[in-house]
């Protein structure tokens, strides 16, 4: 279990059982995983319900956090979690991970849960190959 699992101690933990879809359509809740797998699909919704083919987008493993998100009327699509057999996950809600420390900073692990989100999405959203035309960029 990583240590950001670990800090977050104040939220409820669920089982789910494999082939049991999550759609992961609530803004104010992270999941993350603390046994098992939970792939993650994109899917059209038909009356704000899951319906038609899913489309992988990825897998999170143990340690790893996934985010809610708000479908909207236009999109017309969710994000649907499938859970391997015996996974369990704990479900934190945003105003935890909102929380700062005793110095007046966002929390590490609220932080490295969202990182973690960003950089694993964007991961699957971008190409592989760079542009054939770029500048790199130097930091400062």
């Amino acid at each position: 279990m990583s240590e950001a699992v670990s800090t977050l101690n104040s939220q409820s933990k669920v089982e789910i059982p494999g082939n049991t879809p999550l759609v992961l359509d609530d803004p104010e809740s992270a999941w993350i995983v603390e046994s098992g797998k939970l792939d993650i699909f994109l899917v059209r919704t038909l009356e704000g319900e899951p319906s038609g083919p899913r489309h992988h987008v990825m897998r999170a493993e143990v340690g790893d956090s996934v985010f809610g998100v708000t479908p909207t009327p236009v999109q017309q699509v969710v994000l649907l979690g499938i859970a391997s057999p015996a996974t369990r996950l704990l479900r934190v809600n945003l105003r935890y991970l909102k929380e700062l420390d005793p110095n007046g900073k966002p929390s590490l692990s609220a932080s490295t849960l969202v990182e973690d989100w960003v950089a694993r999405l964007s991961a699957v959203l971008t190409p592989l190959a760079p542009p054939k035309a770029y500048t790199v960029l130097e930091p400062g």
